[in-house]
């Protein structure tokens, strides 16, 4: 028994196996794969480009200070081209306001002066075809003034003689004023000339209108001044011919 062990052992040592076989050789890793170089981009030549040129800023707008002037209430016609003058003429009279303030002296539609002034009738002026006056004096109107002047001899060389209708307290001859002649701007009255000058008579209407600059309208009003004809200003108001402003209301 013991015999048939050692048998066995010897039969089971390394010495009596055969020798292993040697293991196989690494396979090689493999090479990792070659990156190919970036390309190098391309430098474009500068281009010289025209700049467009820099205007300068605006200025900031400067604030206006608000205006204190204020909008006329009556924008009066223009002035009247005294394209016929001069031509004769008579002597003078002075329109005045009452209130002493300026008013637009209009005749037959268009502005000749303004108040104070000296008016006188003259050939330059056209009567009112639609008005006519035959009588003298109009019987519908007040009588306004007269006046004359001499030459260098001391002769009559001019007379005139004014009446005016549809004054601030004529009612009644405003209302046949409007009726009879409706051609008639408002505001207008009527103011009757005779005049002789150089032996020749000149008689008709002229359509007459004073507008103060706010827009009121002033009429005939007939007015003497409680002043001695010996003071030294009386001549001022010997041949004055008053207008009244005319109320709103």
């Amino acid at each position: 028994m013991k015999l048939a062990a050692i048998l066995l052992l010897a039969a089971c040592s390394p010495e009596g196996l055969p020798a292993p076989a040697p293991a196989p050789a690494p396979a090689p890793a493999p090479k990792p794969a070659e990156t190919p170089p970036a390309p190098v981009p391309k430098v474009l030549p500068a281009v010289a480009t025209k700049e467009a040129p820099v205007l300068p800023a605006e200025p900031a707008p400067v604030p206006q200070a608000p205006s204190h002037e204020k909008t006329p209430a009556y924008v009066p016609p223009p002035l009247r081209p005294w394209l016929r003058e001069p031509a004769p003429s008579t002597a003078c009279f002075t329109f005045r306001t009452m209130d002493h303030l300026k008013s637009y002296v209009i005749i037959n539609g268009e502005r000749v002066t303004e108040t104070s002034c000296l008016w006188a009738y003259s050939l330059a002026y056209e009567f009112d075809p639609k008005i006519p006056v035959t009588d003298w004096p109009p019987k519908t109107a007040g009588f306004a003034g007269a006046a004359s002047t001499k030459d260098e001899r001391g002769r009559i060389a001019s007379t005139i003689e004014i009446a005016v209708e549809g004054g601030l307290y004529d009612l009644a001859g405003r209302d046949r004023l409007k009726k009879a002649y409706p051609h008639l701007e408002s505001g207008e009255q009527v103011l009757y000339v005779n005049a002789e000058i150089f032996g020749q008579i000149h008689r008709g209407a002229l359509r007459l209108k004073l507008v103060g600059e706010d827009g009121t309208n002033y009429r005939y009003t007939n007015f003497t001044p409680i002043q001695s004809m010996e003071e030294e200003n009386a001549s001022l108001f010997a041949r004055s011919v008053w207008f009244q402003r005319e109320r709103s209301d």
